[in-house]
């Protein structure tokens, strides 16, 4: 936290956040994801992060560069999981002596 600044973030930022950042960060993870749905979801848990953070008392410096960083780490960590969990699958249709599809 910076002297002399309050590290929570308010309702107006939240508020202007939603307003300003929010849809066009949307786009953006979905853009990246594919999905819009996968990029709501992303969004919008970045930001309870976010808030999560501020609560504790730490500073976030720019809302918006913080949640888009966030969302997209979570939307490339859920592309990393889908892939190994296919590796995954075919590996173990490959032991079994099944074919894989």
């Amino acid at each position: 936290m910076f002297p002399g600044r309050e590290a929570r973030l308010d309702d107006a930022e939240i508020r202007g956040f939603l307003a300003r950042d929010y849809p066009r960060l949307v786009n953006a993870v979905a853009l990246a994801s594919g999905s819009y749905p996968a990029a709501e979801d992303a969004v919008q848990e970045a930001l309870v992060r976010a808030w999560i953070r501020s609560e504790r008392g730490e500073h976030v410096e720019s809302l918006p560069g913080w949640v888009a960083a966030v969302a997209l780490n979570l939307t490339r960590s859920g592309w990393r999981r889908t892939m190994a969990e296919r590796r995954a699958r075919r590996r173990l249709l490959e032991r079994s002596g099944s074919a894989v599809t």
